[in-house]
């Protein structure tokens, strides 16, 4: 065991340390309020942020100093985000999707909402369609949502995968959806 720890201290002292050198341009501003945040979306000057009980909103137009204007709780564990237009609409893990009306960011209020048979883990919002990452339980994959009527997410479609789904962008006509242990899947 001593070998190891010998071997491994002199292996970082030879790289310089675990942390790359402050010296690239990078310099921390601050942390924010809770631990297991999940994903943030930025809009204007506010960041939305998934966390383990729903969704905080924060005013980060100085963001040295963020100050909490909204939050929501939710009965599952926020892990992603995405903001269309004056909703957001939060992967809430085995609670599905919420979708919170954000036109005010200081009372935000859940005003939809869709059950998944898995553990809502991603989000995206194109054009009027939610795409949802649907992972662990049920049938895993990406489900498809009209959210026209945001206050009524309606189903459109699903890819049905044999993995893991925790994530999902969109880029064209192309859903690229990240696999807990496939790796990278492309509808």
């Amino acid at each position: 065991m001593n070998r190891l720890l010998f071997l491994l201290s002199a292996l970082l002292a030879l790289h310089g340390g675990a942390c790359p050198p402050a010296s690239r341009g990078l310099e921390y501003q601050t942390s924010a309020y809770w631990a297991h945040a999940g994903g943030v979306e930025i809009v204007g000057q506010y960041a939305y942020c998934a966390y383990q009980n729903g969704l905080i909103i924060l005013d980060v137009s100085k963001p040295g100093a963020p100050v909490e204007t909204g939050r929501v709780y939710c009965a599952g564990e926020g892990w992603d985000v995405d903001v269309w237009g004056d909703h957001a609409f939060l992967a809430d893990g085995v609670s599905g999707l919420q979708v919170i009306d954000v036109s005010d960011p200081c009372r935000p209020s859940i005003v939809g909402r869709y059950e998944t048979t898995g553990t809502a883990a991603g989000i995206e919002v194109v054009d009027g369609h939610a795409y949802l990452a649907d992972g662990p339980g049920g049938d895993n994959g990406l489900i498809i949502l009209d959210v026209t009527k945001p206050a009524d997410p309606r189903f459109v479609g699903r890819f049905v995968s044999s993995g893991m789904c925790g994530s999902v962008t969109i880029a064209g006509k192309y859903a690229y959806i990240g696999e807990v242990f496939l790796g990278l899947e492309i509808v």
